[in-house]
């Protein structure tokens, strides 16, 4: 019987050769990874309202400010699994790739199949990370529900109201408003009000962009120079055949994301709603954390504080059945959540 891979030579394989995909949401702003041994994380938050210094004298004590002190918030991550079976019939069979002229054992394709499984199963959930990312950017919390969940609940950073736009009105919507009169940067500076802090990149849908093209402002202020050496602008090259780096309207950086996922039910979805844009500051502070493995295997092999959790068994005796699994419990949550602002523009 061909050996089982251990837990920790699964997880090599998702970390060591390239399976792990960085996706835009989660490669911009959430790069910062906590893991916890808990099944729930905290997050100690610590209201940045220092008061500015004094003036005084050398010669007088100085007056005690009061400590700002800090309140903690625990919450509860998301657990996703995916699994898969590698069963007899599939070992007997050519794989997709394989040379005809010397063809694999049923023991090496059933190995092959098993990394394979474990690919699939990683980038079900990295899809899954991208899209709680996205999630957390576009409304400001995620809501974690499905079929397989007791009770549905959010993990919510408490975004202001004012930091959600929608354009109700023809006058101001970008699909109808004239493109030789209006200036969307202005629209830019208006909205950018309501963020805590400066603007440098915008993120639009392929529809909002077809819009903001359009612009005579747009044409005449739009930056496509390629070659800059700023950091921001290199950033923003090169995020893979989803992102497209449009160019630079001032100190903002235009960017276009098409990224999609496939649902539940089989269906293709677009991370990115239609007509939005998100106006916001590369620097913004995201956090991956994720709570505790919850599989005594994991706990015995000291794996159950990370980020993923790989296991391969067989089942059964007749007929015998291997299955593959990875499992996570992620929670990305925007510390900086009041940085962005989100428009629907038509």
């Amino acid at each position: 019987m061909p050996d089982l891979f251990t837990p920790r030579q699964l997880l090599g394989a998702i970390y060591q050769k390239g399976v792990r995909r960085d996706s835009f949401f989660k490669r911009m702003w959430f790069s910062e990874v906590h893991t916890f041994s808990t099944e729930k994380v905290d997050l100690d938050m610590v209201p940045s309202k220092t008061k500015i210094a004094a003036y005084c004298s050398p010669m007088i004590g100085a007056v005690a400010d009061r400590s700002q002190g800090f309140s903690t918030s625990s919450f509860k991550p998301a657990y996703v699994k995916s699994k898969h079976p590698v069963n007899s019939n599939m070992t007997i069979k050519r794989l997709p790739g394989e040379d005809y002229a010397s063809p694999k054992s049923p023991a090496d394709r059933q190995a092959a199949l098993v990394m394979q499984n474990i690919k699939m199963e990683n980038q079900a959930i990295e899809d899954r990370e991208e899209l709680m990312c996205a999630e957390m950017i576009l409304t400001g919390k995620t809501v974690i529900d499905s079929e397989y969940i007791e009770k549905p609940y959010e993990i919510d950073s408490l975004r202001n109201e004012a930091n959600t736009v929608v354009l109700a009105s023809d006058e101001v919507k970008w699909n109808k408003v004239d493109t030789e009169t209006h200036d969307p940067t202005d629209d830019f500076d208006t909205w950018a009000e309501a963020a805590e802090g400066l603007i440098d990149i915008a993120v639009m849908d392929k529809k909002a962009w077809s819009y903001f093209k359009k612009f005579k402002a747009v044409k005449d202020a739009l930056d496509t120079k390629r070659g800059s050496s700023s950091q921001l602008e290199t950033m923003c090259k090169d995020l893979g055949k989803t992102v497209s780096y449009k160019g630079m309207i001032g100190d903002v950086a235009v960017v276009v994301v098409s990224e999609e996922y496939i649902d539940r039910a089989g269906v293709t979805q677009k991370v990115m709603p239609d007509n939005t844009v998100i106006l916001g500051h590369t620097s913004a502070r995201g956090l991956a954390l994720y709570g505790a493995i919850q599989d005594l295997n994991a706990q015995n092999e000291g794996l159950d504080e990370a980020e993923r959790y790989a296991a391969d068994w067989i089942e059964g005796h007749d007929p015998a059945i291997r299955l593959t699994k990875v499992e996570s419990a992620p929670a990305m949550y925007m510390a900086d959540t009041n940085h962005f602002v989100v428009i629907t523009v038509a």
